[in-house]
């Protein structure tokens, strides 16, 4: 696996079946974003090729959170997570807007800036997204567990499960155990050796 001119780990190969929760592990550097970056269609696969329903991962219904958050800090909470849903062309009422936002507990904070929350508040933000109808059957989640408080990691842990019950799939990154994970991809056993 390849991002840019760089390899980061030999060809990684796994099936993702409905119902299951994938964590992809490994040192920093060994390709855990840029594979969830190919999954969602983000970068370009450079060689071999990802497959789901006979569709290259571009065309896929897909829902990514990345490790970075997105968010506007100047935007309410409220209208972040409205432009969020907007990405995806998801039609979402206020009431359902307003129903996530309660399911992280950030019930009050609908209409205050985001540059006024902490750093595990905004991960709700973008977490949010999750607890809407409808969301996409693939999710792709990088490091989603950053700055949580163990109350919300309880909370996520849950929503994965239950997600996956329905016939969902989540691959995730993280370097802290996830609860709800039942798979898992450690990519150091695909790290090439490096001539010195």
């Amino acid at each position: 696996m390849c991002r840019g001119d760089l390899r980061l780990c030999g060809d990684v190969q796994a099936q993702i079946a409905a119902g299951q929760i994938w964590q992809v592990a490994g040192e920093n550097g060994t390709g855990k974003t840029t594979l969830l970056m190919m999954l969602a269609g983000i970068l370009p696969v450079q060689a071999g090729q990802l497959r789901w329903r006979n569709q290259p991962a571009s065309q896929w219904s897909a829902l990514y959170i990345g490790h970075a958050s997105g968010l506007n800090s100047s935007l309410s909470v409220l209208d972040n997570l409205r432009f969020l849903c907007g990405l995806n062309a998801q039609p979402i009422s206020t009431a359902q807007l307003f129903a996530a936002i309660e399911q992280v507990g950030l019930a009050g904070y609908e209409f205050v800036a985001v540059a006024r929350l902490s750093s595990g508040q905004k991960r709700r933000v973008q977490l949010a997204r999750l607890w809407l109808p409808d969301p996409a059957e693939l999710w792709l989640l990088d490091e989603p567990l950053t700055a949580l408080d163990v109350r919300m990691i309880k909370a996520l842990n849950q929503r994965l499960s239950e997600h996956a019950a329905q016939g969902g799939r989540v691959v995730l990154t993280s370097h802290q155990p996830v609860l709800a994970v039942t798979h898992q991809l450690d990519l150091q056993t695909f790290r090439l050796a490096w001539e010195a």
